[in-house]
């Protein structure tokens, strides 16, 4: 790994941090207090599984992970007597048959549609 490579990396790491300390500082001021339960372990594991979902070799993967991971809950309140069962149900069949995630197996999808119209 090159210098600039590295160098790269840590600027990017250290603009992330300044992103989450100015966000974290937003939200304290705008609910007025602090408390551990916002960076709890089931936030920091509802963070990942969004970045996993999306795909976590892509800038879209987190952004399309959490836009499906908010909204599917709020679809599946049709079922509200399954709901964790039918969300559950879907996320494991996501992560087993896309396993880099959905924006690089929807990439690839798209991929081998616009060869298989060229072939012809």
């Amino acid at each position: 790994m090159g210098v600039d490579v590295a160098r790269a990396k840590v600027v990017a790491f250290a603009i992330s941090a300044v992103y989450a300390a100015v966000s974290g500082s937003l939200l304290s001021l705008a609910n007025g207090y602090i408390t551990t339960d916002t960076a709890g372990f089931m936030h920091s594991v509802e963070m990942v599984t969004m970045a996993v979902l999306g795909g976590t070799t892509t800038f879209y993967g987190g952004i399309v992970g959490s836009l499906i991971l908010t909204a599917l809950p709020q679809v599946l309140t049709i079922v509200s007597e399954y709901e964790h069962i039918v969300l559950g149900a879907v996320m494991v069949a996501t992560m087993v048959a896309m396993r880099r995630g959905l924006v690089p197996a929807l990439g690839d999808l798209t991929h081998r549609l616009r060869s298989c119209g060229r072939s012809k």
